[in-house]
């Protein structure tokens, strides 16, 4: 009887769709700069799917408008690196 049961809930949790935290996060114990990455990614898409009140999935801008968002993400880096070269050097 303990093995069907154990077979039950396997299927059961089969069923379930996948959770980050519990599927994926909870599983990379052993590398915690990547856990501590997903989880920023799940956080920033939950934030995402508020303000845009959509998923990026879901998104249909059309490749134009990524590439442009893109760019601007891009170019926001670039001025960091350059605010943080300009601490290290002093100037």
């Amino acid at each position: 009887m303990g093995d069907s049961v154990s077979k039950w809930k396997l299927m059961e949790e089969a069923k379930q769709p996948i959770s980050l935290e519990r599927d994926v996060i909870n599983n990379l114990e052993s590398d915690l700069i990547v856990s501590k990455v997903i989880s920023k990614f799940a956080e920033r898409s939950k934030v995402g799917i508020k303000k845009y009140n959509t998923t990026l999935q879901e998104n249909n801008d059309g490749l134009l408008k990524f590439l442009t968002h893109l760019q601007e993400e891009l170019m926001d880096a670039t001025l960091y690196v350059e605010k943080i070269k300009s601490i290290i050097d002093g100037k």
